[in-house]
């Protein structure tokens, strides 16, 4: 224990060593009120500290990954990585880690999955959304939706950040079906897209309505199986 604390005050420079100590026995206080052992509560500090969490923000945040992780069936290290990458790429959705963490356990409770199971291929495809416009709350929730179908999280993670990334791609020379879509919709990119018509779900509505009246093949819609998988889920 003492080892880790050194090492998480290499990476604060400015605490000294009363400091360091006060946080030692901050971090001790966690862990008396916790199953979980205190060298994995100490390696999530670390990995706190080392994303660029301050060192108050990071004792908050142990607080309600321990939680996650109990509650949600999973590591300390896999709640650890997922809360980071949903605060990271959802920074407007979740206001604080208690936020952030309530989202990731209602996805679940209501989905079929697990935090060990949500960590697998989180964190990419949570960029892809992200950088899309799509909030943090409709992310998690299509991925509880698609689980409940019996798809794989993985599959349902990779198919929600494929079709994510298709959408935000999609210009007059990639991908011309699901740009003509967007045309007859009056829209001329992904983000204009979900913004114009109140996120991600009702967007996906839209295209599929207008494919429908004209008559395109749905799983001809993205052009690529994983993408087209995850809208056919979410739109059925």
């Amino acid at each position: 224990f003492e080892d880790q604390i050194a090492s998480i005050g290499t990476l604060l420079p400015n605490l000294n060593a009363d400091g360091l100590k006060k946080l030692g026995d901050d971090i001790l206080n966690i862990a008396r009120k916790t199953s979980t052992p205190i060298d994995q509560l100490t390696k999530s500090f670390y990995d706190l500290i080392s994303a660029g969490e301050t060192k108050e923000s990071s004792l908050s945040m142990i607080k309600s990954i321990d939680k996650l992780s109990i509650t949600g069936l999973g590591s300390l290290t896999e709640a650890t990585d997922i809360q980071l990458a949903a605060m990271r790429n959802f920074k407007s959705s979740f206001n604080s880690s208690d936020e952030a963490a309530n989202a990731l356990f209602k996805t679940v409770k209501y989905g079929v999955t697990t935090v060990q199971k949500l960590s697998e291929s989180f964190s990419a495809n949570a960029g892809f959304a992200g950088d899309l416009g799509i909030t943090g709350q409709e992310f998690l929730s299509s991925i509880a939706a698609i689980t409940t179908s019996k798809m794989p999280t993985s599959q349902a993670e990779i198919g929600i950040g494929s079709m994510a990334n298709a959408i935000a791609k999609t210009t007059e020379h990639r991908n011309k079906i699901l740009f003509s879509i967007f045309k007859k919709i009056g829209v001329n990119s992904g983000q204009e897209l979900i913004k114009k018509n109140g996120g991600l779900l009702p967007a996906l509505m839209k295209i599929k309505e207008v494919a429908k009246k004209a008559g395109i093949n749905m799983q001809s819609v993205f052009g690529e199986k994983r993408a087209s998988n995850a809208f056919m889920k979410l739109t059925s």
